[in-house]
């Protein structure tokens, strides 16, 4: 009876983990973005806080269902030590970190897949649960292939019009001021017309259809064999039609790295699938060389990097030199612990190349992100989680199918988890995108089915479609795994190899679809190898020990990292739509969530909102006291500084002259501050100069002015560079531009 209970509870818990998977890969999930849409129930953060969440309580339980056992098979993956490292990494860094709440976040979002990932080995063990979990990957890659398909057909078109049409319509939720440079910046990604799918960017797209590619090649290797015509057909045209239509999704998303990365991990396939009894032998030696081979070349890339200022390739290489600069310089500063997961965007304005164009969230490259963000621990734990596997099928023994993996064929329950997934995506998905189906009634239907309805049809229609071929194979029991293993190996390699240049990797959706990718693997490998599984039995004190640890981690995750989130970022969203009350909704929501400073910041911007309406100076000063509480919960950033001057100065106008220089003094502090922590804004060394000049310090002033003005030309030299023939767009501002310049003539000429 105990066992039935456990057997349904396992399949409860695969259940409700491939339906957030379904989720996260059919919304676009960004929890370090502001939330621009008020209609949305909560902020992007508590959204994906919540969702991480649920992960916690799944990974909860499958604990308390190993510790409950008194015996456990055991197998070394590497993934149990990685994990745990990693988290140790994630907690320091919580620590230390400048903007705490984003270092929980991110140390929840990448943690918690992880942890899953640990969980699914145990669960996956029988090939019928890896094959859904390959089906419904595959399934979403074709609701991902459909919004591309939308995306470069009519939606990127229709958002182009109706740009046209209003621009401030689409610039005002992003608080792009006409004419800036930012505003050139959104119209270059705008008329890109980028192909993303249910992503931030085609890149992440592009890095998303690679584990797909990897699913649906393990799927065709796990399709029964039988003679006959039929049976070729099933096999092999069903294959080629799934294939097809994710390399179409692939080839929509533009996505070069992406691309590459598949070309170079086919190659690594038939290297493994047709040479691996002759390279085994030698595998030490070609590790060996392989090692050598990354170091020359990473040497090399950086030596090219330091003498040409830039990366071979076109400007997407260039800026990407400038991140990866600046990145270093980060690590040398926090090489240990880091600045904490989520920070990198507060950090990088503190190293940032004068010159360079874009202020970035990351560096585009997964092990400068980790290093900068979770210091060398959890750098370290991340690698030993994801190389160990690897490393087990390129230097293990295949010894053939063990038998311990139970085979059953895909029978009409395998369907009902299809239809029960599709059902929880038309249910659920309308939480996370209600803001977006606000239309008239006339046209909110439509809205709705075009949103929820058809990526649910598209899902079903895949996984039908896969368990059709399945089904009417019957068992496959006589297909050895060898083959799915080395496709899923190459893919997961192919998928690392593209977040070299890129970010992909830390979308929530691709990243925990990347590490149940991994636990599938690891799973097959121990159905074609159990020569280092193990039988452990346990003892009561370990039992209780474990189960007491499991249950007391996962409720001090839930309530000191999700319910805070979700509450605040509740009444966040609820202030946008309750406009008298927002100031007390806000007000609670920063003390809610005391690490968060996005709620208190909120809350003083609109104070300044008030203060612009009415005049009212105990408006500006409520506003300041909310700044100081914003920069202490995150002092590495440089925007409440900058905010804490202004106000400093519209304060000192029409005051006694102490007073006034009192202020100034005050104002000329938080600039100072603010320019420290952003020395290459010449718009924050322009407002410092202004600043010096008011309180009668000319030297101070022209230095900053020089400095503004000298920032500004080599902003220019490098758009001239990067766009030759195109009118400059000026970063800092033409009337700025020319004011420094006559400041820098009269303070010269007075000195």
């Amino acid at each position: 009876m105990q066992q039935k209970r456990d057997y349904w509870m396992e399949w409860f818990l695969v259940l409700v983990v491939l339906l957030l998977v379904c989720i996260r890969n059919s919304y676009s999930e960004s929890p370090h973005v502001f939330t621009t849409d008020p209609m949305q129930a909560l902020t992007n953060q508590a959204f994906s806080v919540l969702l991480s969440g649920l992960l916690v309580v799944i990974a909860g339980i499958a604990g308390l269902l190993f510790f409950r056992r008194k015996s456990i098979l055991c197998r070394r993956t590497g993934l149990g030590w990685g994990t745990a490292f990693f988290a140790i990494g994630a907690v320091a860094t919580c620590v230390f970190a400048s903007d705490k709440r984003s270092a929980m976040t991110a140390g929840l979002t990448l943690a918690v897949p992880m942890a899953v990932a640990l969980a699914l080995i145990g669960l996956l063990h029988s090939r019928q649960r890896i094959k859904l979990v390959l089906m419904v990957i595959t399934s979403l890659g074709f609701v991902n292939v459909y919004q591309c398909y939308e995306q470069a057909g009519t939606s990127n078109a229709l958002m182009i019009e109706q740009y046209e049409e209003d621009p401030l319509s689409q610039l005002g939720p992003l608080g792009i001021e006409p004419g800036s440079f930012q505003h050139m910046l959104y119209e270059h990604r705008l008329y890109g017309r980028d192909v993303k799918g249910f992503f931030t960017t085609g890149n992440s797209a592009g890095s998303f259809f690679i584990l797909v590619l990897s699913a649906v090649g393990c799927l065709w290797s796990l399709l029964p064999q039988k003679n006959g015509f039929f049976s070729f057909i099933k096999n092999n045209v069903l294959f080629l039609i799934l294939l097809g239509g994710i390399v179409t999704g692939l080839l929509l998303t533009h996505s070069k790295g992406a691309i590459i990365a598949v070309a170079l991990g086919s190659v690594g396939y038939l290297l493994l699938r047709f040479f691996r009894p002759i390279l085994f032998p030698c595998r030490y030696p070609i590790l060996i060389l392989s090692i050598v081979a990354g170091m020359v070349l990473t040497v090399g890339i950086f030596y090219y990097g330091f003498t040409h200022d830039r990366l071979p390739g076109g400007n997407s290489m260039l800026v990407r030199w400038q991140y990866w600069r600046a990145s270093i310089r980060m690590i040398c500063d926090h090489p240990l612990i880091g600045v904490g997961g989520g920070n990198f965007r507060h950090w990088y304005p503190h190293y940032k190349i004068p010159a360079a164009l874009e202020t970035v969230h990351d560096p585009h490259n997964f092990l400068l992100s980790l290093w900068t963000q979770f210091g060398l621990l959890g750098l370290a734990g991340f690698l030993s989680a994801v190389l160990w596997p690897l490393a087990d099928l390129i230097f293990g023994r295949v010894r053939g199918n063990s038998g311990n993996v139970e085979n059953r064929a895909m029978g009409p329950f395998i369907l009902v988890i299809g239809s029960l997934l599709a059902i929880g995506m038309v249910v659920i998905r309308p939480f996370f995108m209600e803001g977006q189906a606000t239309q008239t009634q006339e046209y909110r239907s439509f809205v709705q089915l075009y949103l929820y309805g058809f990526p649910a049809f598209v899902f079903f229609a895949g996984f039908f479609l896969l368990w059709f071929g399945f089904h009417i194979g019957g068992s496959d029991t006589d297909r050895k795994t060898t083959h799915g293993v080395i496709i899923l190996a190459c893919g997961l390699a192919a998928f690392l190899l593209a977040n070299m240049i890129d970010f992909a990797i830390f979308e929530p959706g691709i990243y925990l679809t990347f590490w149940i990718l991994l636990a599938c693997l690891i799973a097959l490998r121990r159905n074609e190898d159990s020569s280092n599984e193990a039988t452990l039995s346990l003892h009561p004190g370990i039992r209780y020990t474990g189960l007491g640890l499991v249950l007391a981690g996962s409720l001090a995750v839930l309530f000191w990292m999700v319910v805070p989130v979700v509450r605040a970022g509740w009444l966040e969203q609820l202030s946008n739509r309750q406009r008298d009350n927002a100031h007390a909704l806000l007000t609670e929501a920063g003390s809610i969530d005391p690490y968060d400073p996005e709620p208190v910041r909120r809350n003083a911007k609109l104070y300044l909102w008030d203060y612009e309406q009415t005049g009212n100076r105990e408006m500006l000063e409520n506003a300041a006291n909310l700044f100081l509480s914003a920069k202490a919960r995150n002092p590495a950033g440089f925007k409440d500084d900058s905010q804490l001057a202004w106000i400093y100065q519209k304060m000192a106008e029409n005051r006694t002259d102490q007073q006034k220089k009192d202020y100034l003094a005050k104002a000329y502090g938080h600039a100072s501050s603010a320019v420290g922590k952003y020395p290459g804004s010449a718009k924050l060394h322009i407002e410092l100069a202004d600043l010096a000049v008011k309180l009668g310090q000319s030297e101070q002033a022209l230095n900053h002015y020089r400095q503004a003005v000298q920032i500004e030309d080599a902003f220019r030299d490098m758009f001239r560079n990067m766009y030759p023939g195109r009118d400059i767009q000026s970063r800092l501002g033409e009337e700025n531009y020319q004011w420094a310049k006559r400041m820098i003539e009269e303070l010269t000429s007075g000195l």
